[in-house]
């Protein structure tokens, strides 16, 4: 499981993860699927880094000017921060299905 869709995974089971300092804090823990624990634990550092560095919101769509294309750009040099946009556009859109995400 990726560190993308645990964060899903919560959100559907009615908690949210946030950074608080080094420390990872979800609540409220009693709406945590226990299967989910270890995959927190497994992936903290991952989870981490995906809430400290959201996407912004105009990356969910292609850039429509070349100062966008340098943002967006400048943005996706990060690892992290690609795996999350990319993870984020595949689950909008099945290229097997015709779905274009509209």
């Amino acid at each position: 499981m990726e560190a993308t869709e645990i964060l899903t995974a919560l959100q559907e089971a009615g908690a949210t993860a946030r950074v608080n300092g080094d420390k990872l804090l979800v609540e409220p823990g009693n709406k945590v699927p226990l299967e989910l624990v270890p995959e927190i634990q497994g992936h903290k550092l991952e989870i981490m880094a995906l809430l400290s560095n959201p996407m912004p919101a105009a990356f969910d769509r292609p850039p429509v000017s070349r100062e966008e294309t340098s943002e967006l750009m400048d943005y996706l040099a990060d690892p992290v921060a690609f795996a999350q946009w990319f993870d984020q556009l595949m689950m909008r859109s099945d290229p097997a299905e015709g779905d274009q995400g509209d």
